[in-house]
């Protein structure tokens, strides 16, 4: 559900269109820099997608699904999957500069946005075995990822398909492991 009060909204944009996206500010006293929960860009919202990574000056996307699951469209395929594969979404031109595989389980992409002459790069990690309404089987990728996020100055998106499980359920595991690690 994207609230109100805490949603975020997109500011007037040349080439975009209104300023709702279905994405909420997360901002906890133990999160160091707040997240940015949404759901998997569909084909119809891709443009305000990348409009809000660049307003708001993200610089690490976690997705936690593949675009494909149980038989149906869980997310567009909103990046360049090849290295050198070029997008482009209300103006930003969105670059696949690397991609490469840490871990079986994760693919980290190398991105860089331009827009208007300004550049800036993106990191896209997508962890890629965590099956929606179940469990993962790896216990350690969560934790890899939330330290990458925390090693950024600036919010990360995190997004599965709709935003709300996996999604959810990584930003508590944050809250809580900070919490823990504040304590003592």
């Amino acid at each position: 559900m994207c609230l109100d009060n805490s949603r975020v909204q997109l500011k007037p944009w040349p080439e975009g269109q209104g300023d709702f996206i279905h994405a909420n500010w997360i901002i906890n006293e133990f999160l160091e820099y707040p997240f940015i929960c949404t759901q998997g860009p569909l084909n119809q919202t891709c443009g305000d997608f990348w409009r809000m990574i660049w307003q708001e000056n993200v610089e690490l996307i976690i997705m936690l699904c593949r675009t494909y699951e149980e038989n149906r469209n869980k997310c567009a395929q909103y990046w360049p999957l090849n290295q050198g594969q070029v997008l482009t979404f209300c103006g930003i031109t969105i670059r696949a500069v690397e991609k490469r595989t840490a871990d079986p389980d994760v693919h980290c992409t190398a991105l860089l946005l331009t827009y208007r002459g300004k550049r800036r790069p993106l990191a896209h990690y997508q962890w890629v075995s965590w099956p929606d309404k179940f469990v993962p089987n790896q216990l350690t990728v969560p934790f890899t990822l939330l330290s990458s996020a925390r090693a950024r100055k600036t919010p990360t998106v995190i997004h599965c398909s709709a935003g709300i499980g996996r999604t959810g359920t990584l930003v508590v595991l944050e809250i809580l492991s900070r919490q823990v690690y504040f304590s003592f």
